[in-house]
């Protein structure tokens, strides 16, 4: 996906939850700053961030610390989904 934004090929990235971009908030950040540099927008679905315009990049950073800090680990997650598919 980078590889494309680098191309230009989009102007703006859409996830459904950012915990699914990145693993780490660093790594995540990381992202969101080079997309930033990129201008392109980042627009998560399930948190409701999008990083269009001043206020959305600076309410975005502080978010996504939290967001990320919170998710549950991946086991959790892995449990859950076999949980539900079993069902």
């Amino acid at each position: 996906m980078m590889a494309d934004a680098r191309r230009g090929r989009f102007d703006v990235v859409l996830v459904w939850a950012s915990d699914r971009i990145a693993r780490s908030v660093k790594h995540f950040l990381e992202i969101l700053d080079e997309l930033r540099r990129l201008n392109i927008e980042f627009v998560s679905f399930r948190e409701q961030l999008d990083t269009g315009g001043a206020l959305g990049r600076r309410i975005s950073r502080t978010s996504v610390r939290r967001v990320l800090c919170q998710k549950p680990p991946l086991s959790d997650a892995v449990t859950k989904g076999l949980e539900t598919t079993a069902a």
